[in-house]
């Protein structure tokens, strides 16, 4: 299921897209909380023009879910799979790790490409 949300995303941001190619942005930070930018919480005094006009001129994720670490939530926004079904879901994929994503699994820019 997780797979056809990864490729719903995709499809949803096709059909919206000029005969062009789309320009597809995402931008995931670690630890950054709910009201810790500009377009949240401007009361805060925080300032992030760039993201607050992103935010006001592009699709703003309401409603979801990360994992309390990097790499789960990288290979689960990546496939669109739950990272227990990667094995990512307890440990951090650092660059000398032996061991990563199955390399038959479908990232987004392969879902994209089809």
């Amino acid at each position: 299921m997780a797979h056809a949300v990864a490729t719903g995303l995709v499809a949803l941001a096709l059909a919206h897209a000029a005969p062009s190619k789309p320009d597809i942005v995402f931008i995931v930070a670690d630890d950054l909380g709910f009201n810790e930018v500009g377009y949240r919480n401007s009361s805060r005094g925080l300032m992030t023009p760039f993201l607050d006009d992103l935010a006001f001129s592009g699709v703003v994720l309401e409603n979801y879910y990360v994992q309390p670490i990097c790499s789960p939530t990288r290979s689960a926004l990546m496939t669109g799979r739950y990272p227990v079904h990667l094995g990512t879901q307890a440990n951090v994929i650092y660059w000398d790790t032996p061991w990563g994503i199955d390399l038959k699994e479908k990232f987004i820019p392969q879902i994209a490409k089809e």
